[in-house]
């Protein structure tokens, strides 16, 4: 047992997928590396079994950080019942937490204490910032998030092999028909997919965690979008100026020039420091 300063509360699963999990990961590796420590709670199972193994917390810590769409409320109450502070990321229900961290206002930000909104706190995690930025590349990478919620992947990497592109359908670790195939490569997982994204021409992803990632390496993307709020998010982005299209619709040839253009916005809007910028913010509560 251990004496931790912060405890991460995250969930993921088929239904809500992969991003969640992956960024709390993230915020865990950037607190440690500012010597603060913490523990991770998964609220179900499913997300559980993608945290390492950690020795269990002594007492309850003194920072409470919420990255979860469900459950958020009961754990805010609970919480300010035991005396902790409370951050909770892009949370929109019924509680106001001690802090909020918001990419996007989905609806009205709500904070005790402060709230922080912007583009600039979306979490990517070091493995997508230790490969190079605005590198040239060809063929196209799908990969639509944790799990590919809407089961898009095979009927996107159809529709743009076609069009005779090479195309890459990577899997993520929640996705159901991993064991498809089609004329075209499909991987699950792969360890190397930061560089495969780095290496692609452009890009289509979800409108979550793997649409910043994609910003954030300086590629052009197409979004599928897997929910309203992932949609509604995408849009934001495109008017912007940093994408390629949001919807099926825009799943053609792509112009050389026009993908350079988009890239280098939608890098300028993804300068992969949100982990940092929130851990100051934890480090203010401590």
């Amino acid at each position: 047992m251990r004496k931790v300063e912060v405890e991460l509360v995250c969930d993921g699963g088929p239904e809500i997928g992969y991003g969640h999990i992956r960024r709390t990961l993230t915020l865990a590796d950037a607190l440690r590396r500012s010597g603060i420590s913490s523990y991770i709670t998964a609220i179900s199972d499913c997300a559980k079994s993608f945290l390492p193994l950690q020795p269990r917390m002594e007492a309850s810590a003194k920072v409470l950080v919420l990255d979860s769409p469900r459950g958020v409320d009961l754990r805010i109450k609970r919480a300010r019942d035991n005396g902790q502070r409370v951050i909770a990321l892009d949370w929109f229900g019924q509680l106001a937490p001690d802090i909020a961290v918001v990419v996007y206002p989905h609806s009205k930000v709500r904070a005790r204490l402060r709230s922080y909104v912007g583009l600039e706190f979306q979490i990517i995690r070091p493995e997508i910032l230790n490969v190079p930025r605005l590198r040239e590349g060809d063929g196209v990478v799908i990969l639509l998030g944790g799990g590919d919620l809407l089961g898009q992947g095979h009927q996107a990497a159809t529709q743009l092999t076609k069009l005779g592109l090479r195309v890459s359908l990577i899997q993520g670790p929640l996705a159901a028909n991993c064991e498809a195939s089609g004329p075209y490569e499909v991987l699950v997982a792969p360890p190397d997919l930061p560089s495969r994204l780095a290496a692609s021409a452009w890009l289509v992803t979800n409108g979550g965690s793997c649409m910043f990632e994609a910003m954030c390496l300086g590629k052009a993307t197409v979004v599928l979008p897997q929910t309203r709020k992932e949609e509604a998010l995408a849009n934001f982005v495109f008017e912007r100026g940093a994408l390629l299209g949001v919807g099926a619709s825009y799943l053609n040839i792509q112009d050389e020039k026009m993908c350079l253009t988009i890239a280098s916005r939608a890098s300028e809007l993804s300068d992969g420091q949100g982990a940092n910028r929130i851990t100051k913010i934890v480090e203010s509560l401590l």
